[in-house]
């Protein structure tokens, strides 16, 4: 016979090697349903399920640079603004 606490077990998170992965496609995943565009984290035999059947990839975590484009800008360069026409 089955119980609530039974259900309750597979329900947590492993503990361990958990990595990063994309969601491409909505499923269910970690005993819940996820999104298209979420990342989540996964264990290695639920990951390899899903990597198979093409629901996630994996993440690549670089650090995100961020470039500052407006350096060397002149007020020279810098476009005119344009109002609006009044129409008659």
């Amino acid at each position: 016979m089955l119980s609530y606490h039974s259900f309750k077990e597979q329900r947590r998170k492993p503990k361990g090697d958990l990595m990063k992965y994309l969601v491409l496609k909505s499923t269910v995943a970690n005993g819940g349903q996820v999104k298209a565009g979420d990342v989540i984290e996964l264990s290695p035999s639920e990951a390899k399920e899903l990597l198979g059947i093409g629901r996630v990839t994996k993440v690549e975590s670089k650090p995100v640079e961020t470039v500052d484009r407006a350096v060397g800008l002149e007020e020279a360069t810098k476009p005119k603004r344009r109002t609006s026409r009044k129409s008659v």
